[in-house]
């Protein structure tokens, strides 16, 4: 499916000039990380990782542990180049989010005309849950970037990858003004490629922008043939939920804030998975 931002009155007189970060070298940087249960049950964290970005591995005493994938810089700049992946083993139970909002960042020192790319894969085994609840994306002016996540599941796996993407930062008066983004969520099931979610956003002249937060979900997992109108329940009006097949379920919603955001893709995942209902969400920043 594919999505571009509503487009509604924005408000001018938000408008004013602002200081944009200033470039710095392009970075490179690889993370390849898997985790397992222990002969014990006890997750672990094993893989290598290069630049700055490394995982933060947080065992909890009920539910899922909780995975951040951190890096070291202010944000996603142009010429910066990131692959990261993480792979579930069978009993892995992991929630995978980030420290806060990815800034998108104009031009680097090495290349300042050039895209930002982020890569993130996903492989989650029969027998394992994976969570995926990032932070918002944030596009700021000038910027261009292209975000990828990929997610692979097994048969017998399940999986609830959200997204959000901030219009920008709405109290300097930039509202969808990124010289282009791209971003994808592909899903494959048992090896087969089962939906796509895409978005581009480009800076329009003149066009009429809405402030609000773009919301996206992708659930997969056992066929249950009353989960569609649960989620759609829980999302409420804001979302529009669609069962793709029998096993899985996309959403797509429009908010006002991050915080709605983060709230939607939290109500959805404990209907998805009542279990995690009262977990500790305020462990993750929600």
């Amino acid at each position: 499916m594919t999505a571009a931002p509503v487009l509604a009155r924005a408000a001018p007189s938000r408008a004013r000039t602002t200081r944009l970060p200033g470039p710095r070298p392009a970075v490179r940087a690889r993370l390849d990380c898997s985790l397992a249960p222990d002969a014990a049950g006890r997750l672990r964290v094993h893989g290598t990782w290069s630049g700055p970005v490394h995982p933060v591995h947080h065992p909890t005493s009920r539910g899922p542990d909780v995975l951040v994938l951190t890096t070291d810089t202010a944000g996603l700049a142009a010429g910066d180049d990131l692959h990261l992946r993480v792979a579930l083993a069978a009993g892995a139970d992991v929630v995978v989010t980030d420290p806060g909002p990815t800034q998108l960042l104009p031009g680097s020192a090495d290349d300042p005309g050039g895209t930002g790319r982020q890569t993130t894969e996903f492989a989650v085994a029969a027998g394992a849950r994976l969570v995926v609840l990032p932070h918002a994306l944030v596009p700021l002016r000038r910027s261009r970037s292209r975000v990828d996540t990929v997610v692979r599941v097994e048969p017998g796996g399940r999986a609830v990858v959200g997204g959000v993407l901030a219009p920008g930062r709405v109290s300097l008066g930039e509202v969808w003004v990124p010289d282009r983004l791209d971003t994808t969520t592909d899903l494959y099931l048992a090896g087969r490629l089962v939906a796509r979610d895409a978005q581009r956003v480009e800076a329009a002249p003149g066009a009429l922008r809405e402030e609000g937060h773009l919301v996206g979900a992708l659930v997969a997992g056992p066929a249950d043939a009353e989960l569609l109108a649960r989620v759609r329940a829980a999302a409420g009006e804001c979302a529009g939920v669609s069962a793709l097949s029998d096993d899985l379920l996309a959403l797509r919603a429009l908010v006002a804030t991050q915080h709605e955001a983060a709230a939607l893709l939290r109500a959805v995942t404990e209907v998805v998975h009542p279990d995690l209902a009262g977990w500790g969400w305020s462990r993750i920043g929600r």
